[in-house]
């Protein structure tokens, strides 16, 4: 509390000197501010303190014990904004000052040393988002509040994750007296107005406690917005009315809060990769970005619908810069459900180079690391200690697909929304049967400016392999931009090309798998090397 005191007569002292013009100079200067890595904390670390560290669970809470969980990874790396989640469900947090209810239930399982530690570091004056914006402000970063806006996990997790608004208005659900196609049961719908208010009253609660840098309204964690489309439908052009008018309410309280403390809120939504994906369950991304409610945005996560260099474009003609968010490949679970297979290594961190190399070069301005954070620490801090506008000479993975399953497909929360995956690639938990003489074609994004790292003394070499049913010697004829590769060997199923920097250029590159013989093709990657 006395960190809260003297935070807020800094901001009172700040308040009374800065004018209206020098706010603009100020808000100009933050949305115009380079980031270039955005960490998300899953907030797991209050709610399952001290997750994955039972060494930790041995000694008393403590606030450099509460770092070390998740955050520490952060340290001493190119991050620029610490993405704070303190939402366990909708209208459920682990910040205390909010509004909205606070979740002290127990998360962790009987045979884990976890436990949900809110009153533990409450009974010690402590509250996560004020640990989080410490330990960002002492490193050099900036401090976003992720907010959630219908994670349900409550939908598996209703006894320890229901949050007591829904207890008292069950008729707020999606699904309460109502058969739903898509979409979790337990889901606000946000054509209520008591749903919106409460949501308003929780941001501002933000706004006005804690010292935040900005506001991230996280809508893909997860996209789900009104009853309509989940019994089937699509929101209708009142409910995407709604929603554009409650982000002009948010931009209206960032403004009022912001000149008041005498420092604007940067704000930005995290929301699907398509705009016509988003329109369909409520996000009129069009509006919304003319109305200018958004500082910038992210776009994508478990599933991705076009290429990002298209997405790209749209959201650049507006002047707002575009974020890739860059999502925890949860890809082998659909792989097993469907009975798939798939080739090794899409959470090594070759491939999340690989993914950031491939998103920079599409024209993204940044990327959004989301769910890494139950990785290894030394991993997390080699992907974010190199300066991602110009990995060239970085040794990589490139995938044709890197996500897309454990539960997140675009058809969970639209019904028909497999009708908006519009990109090319070879997903091996849907693969491609092919005849012989038929060819798989697909878009390979390349991160790598070969050439460029050549002059430099680096020689790539490449390393393409192809995963299919094939037995015996027989391996597919690949061509990248027109040329067959040359020199393929196969074993068990995949068969192995090495090529030299000539091969792929940096972006787009078009690839050709022709079969031999009738074939399953499952999956596809390139790994780059330097020497």
């Amino acid at each position: 509390m006395k960190h809260l005191i003297l935070s807020c007569a800094v901001i009172v002292m700040f308040a009374a000197t800065c004018t209206a013009d020098s706010f603009e100079r100020l808000k100009r200067e933050a949305v115009n501010r380079e980031r270039l890595i955005i960490w998300d904390d899953d907030g797991c670390d209050m709610t399952h303190y001290p997750y994955q560290r039972a060494d930790l669970a041995k000694q008393p809470a403590s606030v450099r014990n509460f770092e070390l969980v998740f955050l520490e990874a952060t340290e001493n790396t190119r991050a620029d904004v610490i993405g704070y989640s303190g939402t366990m469900g909708f209208g459920y947090f682990t910040a205390l000052r909010t509004g909205g209810d606070v979740n002290t239930n127990r998360f962790a399982e009987a045979n884990e040393p976890w436990r949900n530690a809110v009153n533990e570091f409450a009974a010690m004056g402590k509250d996560a988002m004020d640990m989080a914006t410490d330990f960002a402000r002492r490193n050099g970063k900036e401090i976003f509040l992720s907010l959630r806006f219908n994670d349900n996990h409550d939908n598996a997790h209703p006894a320890i994750m229901l949050s007591p608004f829904k207890k008292n208005n069950p008729e707020v659900m999606v699904g309460h007296g109502h058969i739903i196609k898509c979409c979790g049961k337990n889901a606000a719908d946000f054509a209520q107005e008591k749903v919106r208010s409460f949501v308003r009253k929780c941001v501002r609660g933000y706004m006005e406690n804690y010292d935040l840098d900005g506001i991230e309204f996280d809508f893909f964690r997860h996209p789900q917005l009104f009853r309509t489309v989940a019994k089937g439908g699509h929101a209708t052009d009142g409910e995407l009315a709604t929603m554009t008018q409650l982000m002009k309410d948010f931009r209206a309280m960032s403004e009022e809060i912001g000149r008041k403390r005498g420092r604007p809120f940067v704000l930005c939504a995290r929301v699907p990769d398509s705009f016509d994906y988003c329109r369909a369950i409520g996000i009129d991304l069009d509006a919304w970005l003319r109305a200018k409610v958004l500082d910038f945005l992210v776009v994508g996560g478990y599933f991705q619908l076009e290429p990002w260099k298209k997405t790209a474009e749209r959201v650049h003609r507006y002047g707002v810069k575009c974020y890739a968010s860059l999502d925890e490949t949860r890809l082998s679970w659909e792989v097993t459900r469907q009975k798939g297979r798939m080739l090794p290594g899409r959470n090594d961190k070759e491939c999340w180079l690989g993914r950031i190399a491939a998103a920079m070069a599409s024209g993204m301005d940044g990327v959004n690391l989301f769910n890494i954070e139950y990785f290894k620490h030394d991993d997390q801090r080699y992907i974010m200690q190199h300066d991602i506008r110009n990995l060239d000479g970085i040794d990589k993975t490139y995938f044709a697909t890197y996500v897309g399953g454990g539960g997140y497909l675009p058809q969970s929360f639209l019904f028909g929304g497999k009708e908006y995956w519009k990109t090319t690639g070879v997903n091996p938990a849907y693969p491609e049967k092919l005849a012989k003489g038929a060819k798989h074609t697909f878009d390979l994004v390349f991160g790598d400016n070969l050439a460029a790292a050549k002059k430099k003394g680096k020689q790539a070499k490449i390393e393409v392999r192809v995963l299919t049913d094939l037995k015996g010697t027989s391996s597919p004829t690949v061509k990248v931009r027109g040329k067959a590769l040359a020199g393929g060997t196969q074993k068990d199923g995949t068969a192995t090309f090495f090529v030299d920097g000539r091969c792929f250029v940096k972006g787009a590159n078009a690839v050709e798998v022709i079969a031999p013989d009738d074939m399953t093709l499952y999956d596809f990657s390139a790994h780059v090397s330097f020497q």
